[in-house]
């Protein structure tokens, strides 16, 4: 089960690539790596451990990804909200 969770953070990467920075990338794969290794061994503390590192690496990005997307999300509201009021003033609803 694990390792199959392991490779999502590259599907995670390729589809969001340009809003990904290379740090982020980076120390995600680094983790990934990590974890990988671990998974091969029997430390049940070391795979947490690098579990915990990958999963951290990941809420970053998708934190801010998240907060991207929301702020789109407003950005477009506001203009749903502007064409509608101008609409309004040209009719006589």
């Amino acid at each position: 089960m694990l390792t199959h969770s392991s490779s999502k953070p590259i599907n995670l990467l390729k589809k969001n690539e340009e809003s990904v920075s290379e740090e982020d990338k980076t120390a995600i794969t680094e983790a990934q790596e990590a974890l990988k290794k671990a998974l091969e061994g029997e430390d049940t503390e070391d795979i947490k451990q690098k579990t915990e590192e990958l999963t951290n690496a990941l809420y970053k990005v998708t934190e801010q990804m998240y907060a991207k997307a929301q702020a789109e999300a407003q950005a477009a509201q506001g203009e749903a909200s502007t064409e509608d009021k101008s609409r309004c003033r040209n009719c006589r609803c």
